[in-house]
């Protein structure tokens, strides 16, 4: 019963020393969503990056913004929304969200790098070069 008030306690003790951590966590998942969309951007030929990772930015920055606003709430001691089950639960869900995409990148990522990946004709591959007019 004690475990139960613990975790769904409307309002939780002052006590909170991982504040900042959590909020630098947001700040890394948030710069992270930042840096694939570049590189999505950057890699624009790059089909199986865009495919596999097609929806991680919006996801990581969904969760970076999501455990700023529960740190302020529990900070500033906003009934209900700095339950510390809420925290535990997002938290979870963004370490789920990590384990997915790295899983993705060891696994779909180079199946998908080989799908699509021009094929060449045996005509080029026998003489090295296309038959095929470049556009000017």
């Amino acid at each position: 019963m004690q475990a139960v008030s613990y975790l769904f306690s409307p309002t939780p003790g002052a006590a909170f020393s991982y504040s900042t951590t959590v909020m630098i966590y947001a700040i890394v998942l948030i710069a992270i969503a930042v840096l694939v969309k570049i590189l999505m951007i950057v890699k624009k030929d790059n089909k199986a990056l865009r495919k596999v990772y097609r929806n991680t930015p919006g996801h990581f920055i969904w969760m970076g913004i999501t455990l700023a606003i529960l740190i302020a709430s529990r900070t500033s001691a906003v009934p209900y929304l700095s339950m510390r089950f809420l925290l535990y639960v997002t938290l979870l869900i963004s370490f789920y969200i990590i384990g997915l995409n790295i899983y993705h990148f060891f696994t779909k990522y180079p199946e998908m790098k080989n799908i699509t990946k021009p094929k060449q004709s045996k005509e080029e591959q026998k003489t090295g070069y296309s038959t095929k007019k470049k556009k000017k």
